[in-house]
This record gives C-alpha cells, structure tokens and sequence, in this order.
C-alpha cells in the first residue's frame, strides 16, 4: 500500500486507466521503468494529435529513437583521432620496432592504445 496514493487505497474498482513508460537511459537495463494507476477523478490522457507525415509518425513511434543519448550510445559520431592519439602511436611503434602495423603491437601496447581510443570516443570523461 505504500506505493499508491491515500485515495487509491482501498477502493473498488471496476475500471483502472493504466500508464506504462520506458523512457531511455543508457546506465540502466531496458524495462518498464514506472506503472502509473490514476483514480477516475484525475484527468482523461490527452486525445491524439493529428496525423503526422511518416517520418514524424515514424518518430513518435519509437521516442527513444530522437533521445541523444539513445544516438550517442548506439551511433556514436566517427571521431578523427585525437592528437594525443597520433602521439601515442607513433611513441609505440618507435619503441616496438617490429610494429610496422597496430595489429603487430604488444597485447600491452595494444591495451594502452585501446584505452585511449575508448576515452576518445567518451568526450568529457577524464
């Protein structure tokens, strides 16, 4: 009972409006994040909205597809390599001379590169 509200609390019911959301967040698994039950004095869900044109339709569909973060984690943007990058692999290959390609690296050479690479592609993580 603590999770619905006092007026929901020991009522009969012959009809109950049901909202489920999912709204996106790339830090938690998929799911159903909240059940709303709303008593019958609370207001009507809004009516539709016109029709759209197929993309808008498409979109409205599917609203985690406008999220930024929903583009940013499945699509991330190619990302020119980072000066610091260039630096790296040019430190690595003159140290490991037998490097003539990344793929001839060290595993450890390999895994500093990749961590580098990663912390490119998440901007503003330090």
């Amino acid at each position: 009972t603590a999770d619905f509200p006092e007026l929901m609390v020991g009522q009969k019911w012959d009809c109950v409006w049901l909202t489920c959301s999912q709204p996106f967040s790339p830090c938690s698994r998929f799911g159903l994040s909240f059940i709303c039950l709303h008593t019958p004095q609370e207001q009507e869900p809004e009516p539709p909205q016109p029709p759209l044109d197929a993309e808008e339709a498409e979109l409205s569909d599917r609203p985690w597809c406008s999220s930024s973060a929903f583009h940013r984690t499945f699509f991330p943007e190619p990302c020119l390599r980072s000066r610091e990058e260039e630096q790296l692999r040019s430190c690595l290959g003159t140290l490991e001379t037998a490097a003539w390609s990344p793929a001839h690296l060290s595993h450890s050479a390999r895994t500093v590169l990749l961590a580098v690479q990663n912390q490119t592609l998440r901007p503003g993580a330090d």
